[in-house]
């Protein structure tokens, strides 16, 4: 049974948590470039990825690398105060096959993993996200999985030997950029067509569409703030939208198509409202809840329940326009005295984050807005769900 100092400990740093880091106070660049919002990080050593069986396991491909950053939060990136060593992304890139006369360029799916880690897809569990690749690749889309973790010199982020600096080292903000930096890496190869790139992931993969579909995200990678991903598929999105650290006013790029599927067993109410909002903004974006169906609902294994802990009746956690925390959860931390203002709360953020943390869970607990509930997994509902997953697919980016 997972403890509630552990699983809301996994969910804030989905938020802002990153490599052991000091942010100086008066680090503040003029410039918002890729090259200047990052400051070095002291990040893991980096391990051998997973993804360097996978050419041999699928019998196809061939092994990618491409740089990205590493950032803790939405803040730091909108403020573009801090900078960072380029951390090496290992990737595993396949195409449709064709008789080597072909120039004409196809579309590619970018595949996210969740927090299990990239180790999970040569598991039996995540056996389906594998076996998705060859109906993909029939029907003429390339295929593009990516590691966020190896090069960080993290395993996994949830299970039960991992340790608070490996959530630490990769941030939800670090993945999403891992993300953007796959697109910008995919656009400008000469195979791949540059107007038709998708991105799908589950659970921890499955939350980051709702940041990289966002105009004020892309504006730090893209030259054109419309560009991105033409087609955004988010499974199980977790954790709970509203305590991910998402915008709080989502404007998603007008060339993007975003669908969301969770299972009605999973905890759908915040991505619902999540999604509604952005819909309210304009974003073309549908949620479809299926009935009987779990969080991971693809996940090869007869569904099981873990404890966990629902945070609905709390304050959304939301980054404002201008890069600050909401007022709603400021006015939650000033309630209980843990702190006054929002510059406290960052100052303490950034200079002692596992103190910042252990106060966040103080919070949560006398404020008494948290209910522990227990959350369906598997299901092996994968099979079942294919038809509709490359349907989305082979419309928007064929």
């Amino acid at each position: 049974m997972m403890s509630f100092k552990k699983t809301l400990l996994i969910l804030i740093c989905f938020i802002y948590c990153n490599s052991s880091f000091a942010l100086e106070k008066n680090d503040t660049l003029p410039d918002t470039s890729l090259a200047d919002i990052v400051e070095m990080f002291a990040f893991g050593k980096p391990k051998k990825s997973p993804f360097l069986k996978l050419p041999e396991i699928l019998g196809n491909g061939i092994i990618m690398n491409f740089n990205s950053y590493n950032v803790s939060d939405l803040r730091q990136l909108l403020h573009g105060n801090i900078k960072s060593e380029p951390v090496k992304i290992t990737g595993h890139l396949a195409f449709p096959p064709d008789d080597g006369t072909s120039f004409e360029k196809v579309p590619v799916l970018v595949i996210l993993h969740d927090s299990g880690g990239p180790g999970e897809l040569l598991d039996n569990w995540m056996k389906w996200f594998r076996d998705i690749q060859r109906p993909l690749l029939e029907n003429g889309i390339g295929v593009f999985y990516i590691d966020s973790f190896s090069g960080r010199g993290v395993k996994y982020t949830y299970k039960e030997k991992y340790t608070h600096e490996d959530l630490y080292k990769v941030s939800m903000v670090s993945q999403a950029i891992d993300a953007i930096m796959a697109y910008t890496f995919l656009k400008d190869h000469p195979k791949v067509d540059a107007n038709k790139i998708g991105i799908t992931g589950t659970s921890r993969g499955g939350t980051i569409p709702f940041i990289i579909a966002d105009k004020k995200f892309t504006k730090h990678f893209l030259k054109d703030n419309d560009s991105g991903f033409a087609a955004l598929l988010s499974m199980s999105p977790a954790p709970e939208c509203r305590i991910a650290g998402l915008f709080e006013n989502p404007e998603m790029t007008k060339n993007s198509k975003m669908l969301v599927v969770q299972g009605e067993l999973d905890e759908t109410s915040s991505c619902r409202e999540y999604v509604e909002k952005i819909k309210a903004n304009g974003g073309d974006i549908e949620i479809d809840i299926k009935e009987g169906w779990y969080h991971n609902f693809a996940g090869n294994g007869s569904a099981f329940i873990d404890w966990k802990y629902n945070f609905n009746n709390c304050p959304p956690y939301y980054i404002k326009d201008d890069g600050e925390i909401n007022d709603e959860i400021m006015d939650l931390f000033a309630k209980f005295r843990a702190w006054r203002t929002k510059a406290d709360y960052y100052d303490d953020l950034y200079t002692k984050p596992i103190k910042t943390f252990d106060k966040m869970i103080k919070v949560y607990r006398k404020s008494d807005c948290v209910v522990k509930v227990g959350v369906h997994f598997g299901g092996k509902h994968g099979k079942e769900f294919t038809p509709q997953f490359m349907d989305f697919f082979i419309k928007n980016l064929l």
